[in-house]
């Protein structure tokens, strides 16, 4: 059995991604809530949203949830849902480092188009772009080592 027959199929992957995009819907609400509710309690409208400071930590609390789940067991909520993991090529859990050159790639990579993650269409192992500059794979829960 090769890589490729235990990465989970693109449909199975995006609907990890769509579900991880509704609970990152809400925990920005949440994160954006923790920062302008005690910013409006002096009766004051609070306009946050030219903010770059603002922006950073939308981004840094993005980010740390990707990066958590990844580094603490390969799954976020959503690939836990849709029954795949990430790891590192030997099938081994990935360190906190693979997991922010991962979200960097994903980022840089997928803001052309989505060209990092269409990459697993033509790519012989099913590997996003991404995936294959980090050296890290998708594996279904099928093809898991534990």
């Amino acid at each position: 059995m090769n890589a490729a027959d235990t990465t989970p199929g693109i449909l199975r992957h995006l609907g990890a991604i769509f579900y991880d995009l509704l609970l990152m819907l809400a925990l920005l609400m949440v994160a954006t809530t923790v920062i302008v509710v005690p910013l409006s309690l002096h009766g004051e409208q609070v306009a946050i949203g030219d903010s770059l400071l603002f922006r950073l930590y939308l981004l840094a609390v993005g980010g740390s949830y990707y990066l958590w789940f990844w580094s603490h067991g390969g799954q976020t909520v959503g690939m836990k849902t849709w029954k795949f993991r990430l790891t590192d090529e030997s099938g081994r859990d990935t360190g906190l480092a693979t997991a922010l050159l991962r979200l960097f790639l994903a980022t840089v990579t997928n803001a052309f188009f989505l060209a990092g993650l269409l990459w697993r269409l033509f790519d012989s192992e099913n590997k996003t772009l991404y995936d294959r500059l980090c050296h890290t794979r998708l594996t279904s829960e099928k093809g898991l080592q534990r």
